[in-house]
């Protein structure tokens, strides 16, 4: 894809692909802006959710950040998306020989719906949104396209984890992905310096303080494919982690992530009690 931009830059014929890699390209590109849609769809519902604009305030998180991030929201509804996604699609006309179906499918790839079989002889599949009554962080790509989801539960449904994020698909892999990589480049690259997190909310509450060079990885552990990612940024890295147990076993399998990726990394454990998000709306960015 890069080569591709940089040959348009510049005038440069790129050779023939073979309809493989054609097809492929072009199912890249569907999946790109079925997820754009989504996002536009979530981004635009939660500024008619009392519920998440309210969770947001509690938080202390205002306008210009939420826009900042894209956040967004999904209600809780079972069937939400699609027809919201299609009826966006359909208007752009984004894919080739548009249907509900395709955009059904496209949908299911990307880990936004979820598909059940019903029991019985005349069994038939069910589609269901992924995302039900939750605060909604796009996972974006270092040019700032969105690739999945993150989604931060805020009902009182039983037994529902509080934070999921998106299946792995063709433009989104865990391993390699960093939550708020597309706003903390401009001032990393100036600094070569980036503070790494776990969670959604450290990197946005640290961002309204204005300390925007930060990222976290998805619900996973740092992999030595993020260290590549911030390589080709950054020369220095720190680590905050919670000061208690869990924290420090956090920080011990982190390191080895690290270990031979060139970069110099430090670890900052916190006081008790305290984590990114609450000491950042508790504290200047000085002081942080």
């Amino acid at each position: 894809e890069a080569v591709r931009y940089l040959a348009k830059q510049v005038g440069v014929v790129l050779p023939e692909e073979t309809s493989a890699q054609a097809t492929a390209s072009d199912l890249t590109k569907s999946l790109q802006e079925i997820v754009l849609l989504a996002c536009e769809v979530f981004n635009e519902q939660l500024f008619q959710a009392p519920e998440g604009r309210e969770y947001l305030k509690h938080r202390g998180i205002d306008d210009i950040t939420t826009r900042r991030f894209h956040l967004g929201f999904a209600p809780k509804s079972w069937d939400f998306l699609l027809p919201k996604v299609f009826e966006r699609a359909e208007k752009r006309g984004v894919l080739k020989d548009i249907t509900e179906e395709a955009v059904r499918d496209h949908l299911v790839q990307v880990g936004l719906l979820k598909c059940k079989t019903e029991e019985g002889e005349n069994a038939n599949k069910r589609y269901y949104d992924a995302f039900r009554e939750r605060l909604i962080f796009p996972i974006t790509r270092s040019d700032g396209r969105p690739i999945a989801f993150g989604g931060r539960a805020l009902g009182s449904e039983p037994n529902t984890p509080k934070y999921i994020n998106s299946s792995e698909s063709p433009l989104y892999l865990k391993r390699k992905s960093l939550f708020g990589i597309f706003q903390a480049l401009p001032e990393a690259r100036r600094t070569r310096h980036v503070f790494l997190v776990e969670g959604y909310m450290d990197v946005i509450s640290m961002n309204q303080l204005g300390i925007t060079e930060v990222v976290a990885t998805c619900g996973t552990a740092a992999t030595p494919q993020h260290a590549e990612v911030l390589k080709r940024f950054v020369d220095s890295v720190t680590v905050l982690f919670d000061g208690d147990a869990a924290g420090k076993k956090a920080a011990a399998s982190c390191f080895p992530s690290f270990l031979n990726s060139g970069l110099d990394v430090e670890v900052v454990f916190l006081p008790e009690g305290e984590d990114p998000d609450s000491l950042a709306r508790t504290r200047s960015a000085n002081e942080f």
